[in-house]
């Protein structure tokens, strides 16, 4: 059975959405980036980042569902909803209440997005060539550290 999941990211300066196929084909990829707005600051500033990630959250869902086929082709949403910046979780709630060409037809659930980025180093091709970088041991440090990180903010 195919699955096929649009995957959001919100959690720092670029605005980005994905359709995969069954964890490895990629249908669309659209990125709308902040490097302009942050630039004068010298660095990322997250409330500025977060107000842009709710003006363009849409438009990059919608164009990325678009290339990907159109609303069939989406079986499901994985949405960044971590908080590090204001506007993420309202992120996963405005693509999980339906606001999308997608109608809420299909399930949303929200996604820590600093494990996700650590668990991708488990995730790519045997033969990439890569050397040192994509280590699981390296990659689940970064998790038991992150949610530690988390949990000293949420207890």
């Amino acid at each position: 059975m195919t699955i096929r999941v649009l995957g959001i990211e919100t959690s720092c300066d670029e605005t980005a959405a994905a359709v995969v196929e069954d964890g490895c084909r990629v249908l669309s990829d659209v990125v709308s980036t902040q490097i302009e707005i942050h630039r004068r600051w010298g660095g990322v500033v997250p409330e500025l980042a977060s107000r842009n990630h709710v003006v363009q959250v849409m438009p990059v869902v919608d164009e990325a569902v678009t290339r990907a086929g159109g609303p069939a082709m989406v079986d499901a949403i994985a949405a960044d909803c971590t908080g590090y910046l204001a506007g993420a979780p309202g992120v996963t709630s405005i693509i999980g209440g339906g606001n999308t060409a997608l109608d809420g037809s299909v399930s949303a659930a929200g996604v820590n997005g600093v494990v996700a980025k650590a668990l991708w180093n488990t995730v790519l091709v045997q033969d990439d060539a890569s050397r040192g970088v994509h280590n699981p041991g390296f990659t689940f440090d970064v998790i038991d550290a992150t949610l530690a990180h988390v949990g000293t903010f949420t207890k």
